[in-house]
């Protein structure tokens, strides 16, 4: 074995290394600990921005909450303010239009006033309205059919004519084949067309032009509305589509807006994916262009519009001019009239006075309790009433056997289709958005009382008559198939009164002869009488008995009223009928 000598130097240095490993490894061990110290830091705060993200997520969707149930309670109180606002509107036009449609001279100067205040009126509904499309813009969507962009501008346009001839303005459409299809809402591309069309008719002076022109691309329609008015000021340009926002009068018109129509314009053109933009030049005019994306489905059919002919055909005749064979033995149709606003019931209690005898009602409950009680031929309601609505009262008439039958008409504010849609699904006859034409209300109520003449007449000839043949197809004819069959059943009873007629039904004697009277136009006791008069017939002509046995068989008391009332129905005695069938 050889002894190995290390040298001195290389324990030393062997002793270096091995104290800068160890301080090394304290070392790593420090970054160590101040990592996992780090780490645990780090963790805390994603821990509480984690925290304050979930709270602050919370508070958004709290927020988006209360802002919808802000936007509903804006749309709720646009609903209100309009029933407010067009409840006296119905109040002023009314009236306005009936004396405008009377043959009656009026005196001047009331003569001359009458048409301007129409207009006023209809302005301030017109208002009304765009507040709120501004409104429902907000929180709905659109109803979007493929529209005949050309047939829509060129009908809208039209509207304006007369204005534009008052004024001493020229105004000329400019359309373009073929004619571009866009897909929207016909109603709101209408009110577009026409605010555009009305702010460059209430901007340009006497002897200025109105130039509406329509053009097409391959993917786009454009409508250009260019007038030769007073101009906007540069500095109003990025304002004019803001809400509310009005360019100062000009001196020579003296006409201001109210900050509405343009800015509804643009909201309804940007809901259809569109766009609106304005040049102008004081002194020389303004050019209003919309683009509107085109659609190469096919255009459906368009509404009329609220401002074209009445939505029902007029009868040849008023109630007040019906002759008397036309209703109920010559009595007047009763109208059961439910409206809050007194005011308003009573000048449509005056109104349709005339032709109906009418009850008034002053709200929904009161007028369901009155109905059940009087029986109307007709009902004509409001729709917002407290205690119970005009829908609640159309529904609870519905589901009442007695009064389900009773036309209704509905008048509201709320001029919607899907509130149209609900008058309609309740039970209602006929919907008619406030303020209301009297001519049109009065058309509705007069097709309605001749249905009913109609549907009567032939109760009186078919179920009586011929009482085996009828076909049961509604509730009416269900009620008098049920009398009928009553009536058969104790044919040969004279003590068979109108109260045990009645009794036997499971309705008071009033409401039968009520009921009776507008289905069949006979009493209960005439329309018994003519059943047996028609029985006896038929057993006069089989030779069933003599006169005496067949009068028996039939519930009369004596031959001698029998023959009476034989005679009076047919024209012959019994003995002559029985011989002249027999023969």
């Amino acid at each position: 074995e050889r002894d190995v000598t290390v040298p001195v130097g290389v324990h030393d240095e062997v002793g270096r290394l091995s104290e800068g490993f160890n301080a090394m490894t304290a070392s790593l061990q420090d970054a160590e600990e101040e990592l996992r110290a780090y780490a645990t830091d780090l963790e805390v705060r994603v821990a509480a921005r984690t925290e304050e993200l979930r709270a602050s997520k919370a508070e958004v969707e709290a927020q988006a909450l209360r802002l919808e149930e802000l936007d509903r309670l804006k749309t709720r109180l646009f609903a209100n303010l309009s029933h407010e606002f067009r409840t006296p509107l119905t109040i002023l036009l009314g009236p306005i239009e009936d004396a405008l449609a009377s043959d009656t001279p009026m005196p001047e100067p009331l003569a001359g006033q009458l048409p301007s205040m129409q207009q006023s009126a209809r302005r301030l509904l017109d208002l009304i309205n765009q507040l709120l499309d501004l409104a429902k813009l907000e929180a709905g969507a659109l109803d979007r059919t493929p529209i005949d962009f050309g047939d829509l501008v060129a009908g809208t346009v039209a509207a304006f004519e007369s204005e534009a001839v008052q004024h001493g303005l020229t105004l000329v459409v400019a359309g373009v084949e073929p004619s571009p299809v866009v897909l929207g809402e016909a109603r709101h591309l209408r009110r577009v067309v026409a605010n555009l069309v009305s702010n460059a008719l209430a901007h340009t002076p006497e002897g200025g032009r109105i130039t509406v022109q329509l053009a097409a691309s391959e993917e786009t329609a454009r409508l250009t509305v260019e007038d030769t008015g007073s101009g906007i000021p540069a500095e109003a340009l990025p304002h004019v589509f803001d809400r509310f926002y009005q360019v100062e009068a000009s001196p020579t018109l003296g006409r201001a807006g109210t900050g509405i129509g343009l800015a509804l314009a643009r909201e309804l053109v940007e809901a259809h994916g569109g766009t609106v933009s304005v040049t102008s030049e004081v002194g020389v005019g303004s050019t209003f262009v919309v683009t509107l994306p085109t659609t190469d489905a096919a255009p459906v059919a368009l509404a009329p519009s609220s401002s074209q002919a009445a939505t029902v055909p007029r009868l040849p005749r008023s109630m007040a001019e019906a002759s008397d064979d036309s209703l109920a033995l010559g009595e007047r149709p009763t109208l059961l009239l439910v409206e809050d606003h007194a005011a308003l019931r009573d000048f449509l209690a005056r109104a349709l006075a005339e032709g109906y005898e009418v009850h008034p009602a002053a709200d929904g409950a009161e007028a369901l309790a009155l109905a059940k009680s009087l029986r109307p031929d007709l009902i004509v309601s409001d729709v917002m009433m407290p205690n119970l609505d005009g829908l609640a009262l159309a529904a609870a008439l519905r589901a009442d056997d007695a009064l389900r039958a009773t036309p209704v008409v509905l008048l509201t504010a709320r001029a919607d289709a899907a509130d149209e849609v609900a008058g309609l699904d309740a039970g209602a006859d006929a919907y008619l958005a406030k303020p209301f034409s009297l001519p049109v209300l009065r058309a509705h109520l007069d097709a309605l009382v001749e249905r009913h003449q109609t549907l009567r007449d032939r109760f009186r000839r078919e179920v009586v008559v011929q009482p085996s043949e009828i076909v049961v197809t509604s509730d009416d004819a269900a009620f008098v198939e049920r009398v009928r069959a009553v009536v058969e059943d104790a044919l040969a009873d004279p003590h068979l009164t109108v109260e045990v007629l009645a009794d036997r039904l499971a309705v008071s004697p009033r409401q039968l002869h009520r009921r009776m009277r507008a289905l069949t136009g006979l009493t209960p006791a005439a329309f018994v009488r003519a059943m047996r008069l028609q029985r006896a017939a038929t057993l006069l002509a089989g030779r069933s008995g003599t006169v005496a046995e067949v009068a028996y068989a039939v519930g009369f008391r004596s031959e001698s009223h029998f023959t009476k009332r034989f005679k009076a129905e047919f024209g012959v005695l019994p003995s002559v009928y029985g011989e002249g069938s027999a023969g």
